[in-house]
């Protein structure tokens, strides 16, 4: 019975990660521009944020972009082109339209991994106005989202109320790009906290009229921990709350502002 129980609580903490603190966590306001705290060795050797325009099949030397790497990105096009003077008025559907079928990792020449975007990505290629007339392009956008110094692989993979991505983080180890955590596609990076414990990632969640969610999460190489959350209210007449909850869903304390 005890080692059923020990491989149940195992199971547990492998599927659902989470790290209890019942000091509350000092969560930054809402902003556009992500900030960070005791960051600087990192970002020191963090190459800077670059978005990859990608209009055909294509070969990126990520060696010109961080010059710890000696790795290629292999781009697959994939895009139907309608008949010229196609009367029908049909669209293309997806995923003829999505731009880029996989992207591969190359080393020498050879082909080490490959990310397959056909399951994946939602959004069509679109295009951007240039001197010599409109292209229709892909943007893929390469920037640290775990704060370990390396560039990782972003996407838009969704639109609807909101626009999502897809992320691919990146492994100095195994030198490739793998998926992350779904939890990476749906928060809204705020701030950076480097401590010698790891890394803290503060973000939006959440909100409508009445309220907004902020999270805190470990960053655990390709995954997230969640720590605690923040909740703002102001659906009552007088005054506004402000609700903090661990891991477990303990409420660690309650602020109540007046709205006089």
């Amino acid at each position: 019975m005890h080692s059923i129980i020990l491989i149940g609580l195992l199971c547990l903490c492998s599927c659902f990660q989470w790290e209890v603190r019942d000091e509350v966590l000092d969560f930054p306001h809402f902003s556009l521009e992500i900030i960070s705290s005791g960051c600087e060795e990192i970002l020191s050797h963090t190459p800077e944020q670059t978005e990859l325009v990608i209009f055909s099949d294509s070969i990126i030397d990520l060696s010109t972009i961080d010059s710890r790497l000696d790795i290629e990105l292999k781009f697959d096009w994939f895009y139907e082109i309608l008949p010229e003077g196609d009367t029908t008025g049909r669209m293309l559907l997806w995923p003829n339209c999505i731009g880029i079928s996989s992207i591969q990792t190359l080393k020498e020449s050879a082909i080490i991994d490959e990310i397959n975007l056909v399951d994946i990505i939602e959004v069509e290629a679109f295009e951007r106005p240039y001197d010599d007339g409109y292209k229709r392009l892909k943007s893929i956008t390469l920037k640290d989202i775990n704060m370990d110094s390396y560039l990782d692989i972003v996407m838009t993979k969704e639109c609807g109320r909101n626009c999502y991505e897809a992320n691919w983080i990146y492994n100095p180890q195994t030198e490739i790009f793998s998926r992350s955590d779904d939890t990476f596609d749906y928060i809204t990076p705020l701030k950076y906290e480097c401590s010698k414990e790891g890394v803290l990632l503060y973000s939006y969640y959440d909100g409508g009229w009445y309220g907004a969610t902020y999270h805190a999460y470990r960053i655990l190489d390709d995954s997230l921990g969640f720590v605690q959350s923040k909740m703002f209210r102001s659906d009552k007449a007088d005054f506004n709350y402000v609700y903090y909850e661990n891991a477990t869903g303990d409420t660690l304390r309650v602020d109540t502002l007046s709205k006089k």
